[in-house]
């Protein structure tokens, strides 16, 4: 070899063995960091007023992500009363992406809590559940997607309450508002397929096709379901401005847009503009269940007709565009009083 070729072989030689021997101590590096920072966080929860449990850790994945496998995590606040217990968990970043990171969790699941005194127990299984985060340059999150698939809902006794196809939640945090906890998050919620049982399913069926929340949500978010926690978000000027809301459940089919608040018995308060097909299905299955009186439904249904257009798309429904309000716990369908709202959680059990 000549003397010239030899300074030329000598560089990318030096980066390859540079590079099989500092990777693997990166990547080591990298995992230790998540296991430690994994049991700081758990020591952090339980000096707050949570219990954190798990069983076995082990970490793998090398040479790619960083896997850490959580046997039988559960977390439990000692001083809201609720918990949630799973059979494992993985979470995983890239060694070179510390800002990103998916966690992995695997069924079934079990959620206890109390609401308003009252207990509140069901169990969960899913075809698949993640999480991925991202956090900014501060250390803060700055978004956040979860997706769930085959979601199936139950009592403890096994009688199921709901299924559903589809979930998938993002929730994204401002950039100007991130660095001091924010006081809003964009939101959207989404959910198709969903098979609700009867004692829950409402007075249009138990067939919820579509869900889709998106909007902003202004507030510090309460931390619990409690009436005091709702009620301080309300008095801080809590409300959701919604983009869109989008509903198909029976022969419904609406969309919708406003603002979103509690009064002060904590019922939903709010305008929107709503564009609805299928009203005269939906108040008859109201009359059906008892929600309206026979000449309530008839005044309603004659109303609705003279504002109602063809619907255009071939299926023979006509659209009523109209202002949707709700106020002093009465959901007005423009000038049609349809039901009685009552508060989002029901009053606390007396003694």
């Amino acid at each position: 070899m000549s003397m010239f070729l030899r300074p030329i072989l000598l560089g990318p030689s030096l980066l390859i063995v540079l590079l099989g021997v500092g990777y693997p101590l990166f990547w080591f590096y990298v995992a230790g960091q998540v296991e430690d920072g994994f049991l700081r966080w758990r020591d952090a929860r339980n000096q707050k007023g949570y219990v954190v449990e798990h069983g076995a850790l082990d970490v793998g994945g090398f040479p790619g992500a960083v896997r850490l496998k959580i046997a039988a995590p559960a977390i439990a606040s000692t001083k809201d009363g609720w918990s949630v217990r799973s059979s494992g968990a993985l979470f995983e970043i890239q060694p070179w992406n510390w800002r990103r990171y998916r966690v992995d969790a695997m069924g079934p699941h079990q959620l206890t809590g109390i609401v308003q005194g009252r207990p509140l127990q069901v169990a969960a299984e899913t075809g698949s559940a993640w999480f991925i985060g991202r956090v900014n340059s501060r250390g803060r999150m700055s978004e956040g997607v979860a997706d769930i698939q085959d979601l199936r809902v139950s009592q403890p006794d096994g009688d199921q309450l709901s299924a559903t196809k589809h979930v998938q939640a993002q929730l994204r945090w401002p950039d100007d508002t991130a660095s001091s906890g924010p006081p809003s998050f964009d939101l959207t919620v989404q959910a198709s397929d969903t098979q609700l049982a009867k004692k829950i399913s409402g007075p249009l069926g138990p067939d919820l096709r579509t869900f889709r929340l998106s909007g902003t949500l202004n507030g510090k978010p309460p931390g619990k379901l409690q009436r005091d926690a709702l009620d301080a978000w309300r008095q801080d000027g809590g409300t959701i401005d919604i983009r869109q809301i989008a509903l198909g459940w029976g022969a419904l089919d609406m969309t919708a847009n406003g603002t979103l608040a509690l009064d002060a018995a904590l019922r939903p308060l709010g305008a929107f503009t709503a564009e609805i097909r299928g009203h005269r299905a939906m108040l008859s299955a109201l009359e059906q269940n008892g929600k309206l009186r026979r000449r309530e439904a008839s005044a309603a249904r004659l109303a609705l007709d003279l504002l109602s257009k063809p619907g255009g798309n071939g299926d023979g429904r006509r659209v009523v565009t109209v202002p949707l309000t709700a106020q002093k716990g009465r959901l007005y369908l423009g000038p049609v009083r349809l039901l009685k709202l009552p508060p989002i959680l029901p009053p606390a059990p007396s003694g």
